[in-house]
């Protein structure tokens, strides 16, 4: 301790070695990587630092899960869209949590008309998801996107952060990009934090297709109790839309040019044809009047 230290009141050393010696709130190590896997995939995403770390899945009930390789087994569900792959570790520190929604669905079974088709009854809510309480503290999408779609480029997204299942207002919030963006945001008191996805995408396909999806992890912290608690949402995002049908527009514009230019010339060509004939056929009377 230096002499401007020394200089300090007792009580203001103590409190100050005591802030010092405390950890600080580091980006959680345990993480869902989704990179290469498809969401409908069976095996799941890969879970990074999974040492002690005990696995379920939610939907919307918890299920444990067994890692093979770092990838969850999955079990059968009922038929339907958003659950959530939940990752807890818990030391005498305190808690880590990573979460992913994932998109399962079973194969549907044949109803009484014979057609293939979901019950309404056998759906799984995403507001039945999401609003169960899965780890101490947790990142929640609010709301998730529809079934169909997903995440995109410029998209506004709001997400609330939750302690013990209530919202947590003025905590920062860190949104990274698999594409190298970083965001950040705090908490309202609602314990609401929205972004606007970045427009990171370097290259983009002409279809929505033809561009993998890339990743984006938000991760915050929370000090209770003489604990810290940590957690991950990690999700997938896509390209603004409007990129690949600009694409698609421009093939349009071009497609018209050509058939424009085509037709233009073909009325050229038939008009130096017309004017070759009426030349030849001057040329043909002139002669025969000589």
């Amino acid at each position: 301790m230096n002499s401007y230290c020394r200089r300090m009141p007792r009580g203001v050393q103590v409190l100050l070695v005591a802030v010092l010696a405390s950890p600080a709130p580091a980006t959680a190590a345990l993480g869902w990587d989704l990179e290469g896997r498809g969401e409908s995939a069976r095996s799941g995403p890969v879970l990074e630092d999974r040492q002690e770390a005990r696995v379920t899945l939610w939907s919307p009930g918890p299920r444990a899960v067994k890692l093979a390789n770092g990838r969850p087994e999955l079990p059968a569900t009922a038929p339907g869209y958003y659950q959530a792959l939940v990752a807890v570790r818990r030391t005498g520190e305190g808690e880590e949590s990573a979460i992913h929604y994932l998109k399962l669905r079973d194969v549907p079974r044949p109803d009484l008309r014979g057609s293939l088709s979901v019950r309404p009854e056998n759906r799984i809510s995403p507001g039945d998801v999401t609003a169960r309480k899965k780890a101490a503290l947790e990142i929640v999408p609010a709301p998730l996107p529809r079934e169909h779609s997903g995440y995109t480029e410029t998209m506004v997204a709001g997400f609330r952060v939750r302690f013990q299942g209530e919202p947590l207002a003025n905590r920062e919030v860190v949104l990274r990009t698999g594409n190298g963006s970083r965001l950040t945001g705090r908490t309202d008191e609602s314990g609401m934090v929205t972004f606007t996805i970045p427009r990171d995408f370097a290259r983009v396909g002409t279809s929505a297709r033809a561009t993998p999806p890339a990743t984006m992890r938000l991760h915050t912290a929370h000090r209770a109790d003489g604990k810290w608690f940590r957690t991950s949402l990690t999700l997938r995002y896509g390209p603004d839309p409007d990129r690949w049908r600009s694409f698609a527009w421009a093939g349009v514009l071009l497609a018209a040019g050509l058939v424009a230019g085509g037709v233009t010339a073909r009325r050229v060509n038939a008009r130096s044809g017309d004017r070759e004939r009426k030349r030849g056929a001057r040329r043909g009377g002139e002669g025969r009047r000589k």
